[in-house]
């Protein structure tokens, strides 16, 4: 029974005199492995940076910097999230407008 528990570090957040806090992380492949070389290709994230630029209660928003410096912009409405509901939202004085459920641009 000893040896079935996995140890994956993990890290734990707290913070003190906080209602909301938002989380922003991003799930991604990591190339491929050759059994044969015992070598591992694209290992590396792409991911350079990733910021919350929106939290209200309808939106929330995230910019996302790869490695190459291109810029994308991820928005989801958390109410108001039918497949036809129109959006307008303003971030760093440019208005951004979808139909859906979300932005990504």
């Amino acid at each position: 029974p000893e040896f079935n528990l996995r140890r994956e570090a993990g890290i734990m957040l707290r913070r003190e005199k906080t209602q909301d806090t938002v989380f922003v992380s991003v799930v991604e492949p990591h190339g491929s492995y050759s059994p044969v070389s015992e070598s591992s290709k694209n290992s590396k994230s792409s991911i350079a940076k990733l910021e919350l630029v929106l939290n209200s209660a309808k939106y929330t928003g995230v910019s996302i910097v790869d490695v190459k410096g291109k810029t994308q912009l991820f928005i989801i409405a958390n109410s108001d999230n039918s497949d036809t509901a129109e959006h307008a939202v303003t971030i760093d004085g440019e208005t951004y407008r979808w139909t859906g459920p979300y932005f990504y641009q």
